[in-house]
């Protein structure tokens, strides 16, 4: 069964509420290196914790795809879209309006406007 947009930004906002509140139990451990226990995080996750000791404050979690968008112009990220034939689109984020995304796919340097409401995923590539 697939589920909604609603449904999956619902489930998205209980799992940072979860990992804010292991962010906080961590940082009430202090920086002892052996807290006796480990955090385990699923990789689809793909958020950064930045717990103590790792330098700088937690920046705030992007609250939609174009935001996410926004903050990573000039990074290379990977779309996926309800599209097979071009799924899925990896490349540098060029510009980003308000409902579009310009995507220069990697090494061809073709440039592609996906509409930002058929964007299904998006991740950064590191």
């Amino acid at each position: 069964m697939a589920l909604t947009r609603e449904q999956l930004e619902a489930r998205r906002e209980r799992l940072i509420a979860v990992i804010n509140q292991l962010r906080e139990t961590v940082a009430g451990l202090g920086n002892s290196t052996d807290a006796g226990f480990s955090i385990k995080i699923p990789p689809f996750l793909e958020v950064d914790l930045n717990l103590p000791g790792g330098g700088g404050g937690t920046p705030a979690v992007p609250r939609s795809i174009r935001e996410f968008l926004s903050r990573n112009v000039g990074n290379v990220v990977q779309l996926t879209i309800p599209n097979e034939l071009f799924n899925p689109l990896q490349g540098v984020v060029m510009a980003v309006q308000n409902d579009y995304v310009v995507l220069s796919e990697t090494g061809t340097g073709t440039q592609n406007l996906v509409q930002i409401d058929k964007i299904e995923t998006v991740s950064l590539v590191r």
